[in-house]
């Protein structure tokens, strides 16, 4: 009896644990991505990752956690509560319609990413007198944190049995698209000599997309990677 009682609390310390894995991942996911400067103005992709995954219980919450932490960081509590505020919404929205059919949806995520964001950000934006860059950069942080929502939970989804082509593809896509995302954010972490966590990650990353796919892979990679750093407007990953 006592060996089958003490199988059951290792099965129960492994969950635990599992778990707990999980939710610092999710932690760390979500500071990571609202560490990503587009522009060196906007920080959309924790709003996103919020919207997208916030309701997914205990680690849904960490995720909720790492991407205000992130946002506070990011910005030294100024813009930050900004995002704070865009995040709170965004969960709220999500536990709010949470069980219904607007929530089965695919575009739901998205829809409650680019609501939080529009609804906090025009105040921010009135307040600059709607100038055109920051009218400009309010429109893309919105685009960017909808898209960010509608990508996301693709790139998370655990392997379920046969993917036909099309789920195949936006599976690679999404996963592609996330990565980039998180090299983003490690885009301002120091490494080495000048290099950083987000430029080296990303080029051991083509590297690795053209040994294993070949020149047409590595060139795609390479590519997808260029376009972030212009995004950036040239500086970080």
């Amino acid at each position: 009896m006592k060996v089958f009682e003490r199988a059951g609390a290792r099965r129960i310390d492994r969950r635990v644990l599992g778990r707990g894995i999980r939710c610092a991942l999710r932690f760390a996911a979500g500071f990571v991505l609202s560490q990503g400067k587009v522009f060196g103005e906007t920080t959309p992709f924790g709003v996103g990752f919020v919207a997208a995954t916030g309701e997914d219980g205990a680690e849904g919450l960490c995720g909720v956690a790492g991407a205000i932490a992130g946002a506070l960081v990011a910005w030294r509590l100024g813009d930050g509560f900004k995002y704070l505020a865009a995040c709170i919404l965004a969960l709220v929205a999500a536990k709010a319609f949470s069980g219904t059919m607007l929530a089965g949806t695919r575009f739901f995520g998205s829809a409650v990413a680019a609501g939080s964001l529009a609804v906090v950000g025009f105040v921010f934006v009135a307040s600059e007198g709607f100038r055109m860059t920051a009218t400009l950069a309010y429109i893309c942080e919105v685009a960017l944190a909808a898209g960010s929502a509608l990508m996301i939970p693709a790139a998370l989804e655990h392997e379920k049995g046969e993917l036909s082509p099309r789920e195949r593809s936006l599976r690679a896509a999404s996963r592609l698209i996330f990565t980039a995302l998180l090299l983003l954010g490690l885009s301002s972490v120091p490494f080495f000599a000048g290099m950083t966590v987000g430029r080296t990650a990303a080029t051991v990353l083509v590297l690795s997309a053209a040994a294993s796919g070949g020149m047409g892979t590595g060139a795609a990679t390479g590519v997808a990677r260029g376009a972030v750093v212009d995004i950036c407007g040239g500086g970080g990953v």
